[in-house]
């Protein structure tokens, strides 16, 4: 039974890496990042803590925003990068976000802080606690 799965899961693996292959101009991506056509000049923050945060950004002034838990907020199109500040538990952080990134906003279990990092850097970074294996 154990050979039958693992067949099984060897098949299914390599059918999603045939739909995906460089050549048919396939990305191997999380269904939970924004597709890249969704991020052309715009800079998403989602938030993935288990509490309301708040956010302040940039645009000719500070302008204070409320992230519900799994909300996504996508940040006026200015074509400049995003000056965001948050208060990370201990201190207030000052960033400037990116253009065609998305970030994710989300409680650090190792610095035990509030953070914003970019969705592919927190996937890959295993102090975050949110790696997938």
């Amino acid at each position: 039974m154990a050979d039958a799965k693992a067949n099984w899961v060897s098949i299914v693996v390599l059918a999603m890496l045939s739909f995906t292959h460089p050549a048919l101009g396939g990305d191997i991506r999380s269904v939970n990042q924004m597709p890249l056509a969704m991020l052309a000049n715009k800079t998403i923050l989602t938030s993935i803590g288990n509490t309301p945060l708040r956010v302040s950004y940039f645009k000719n002034d500070w302008t204070e925003i409320e992230i519900q838990p799994g909300d996504t907020f996508s940040f006026p199109q200015t074509g400049q990068p995003v000056s965001v500040r948050f208060h990370d538990g201990v201190e207030v952080r000052a960033l400037s976000l990116a253009l065609s990134t998305q970030y994710i906003f989300f409680f650090n279990s190792q610095t035990g802080r509030w953070a914003i990092d970019t969705f592919d850097s927190i996937m890959r970074a295993a102090s975050t606690g949110l790696h997938s294996h």
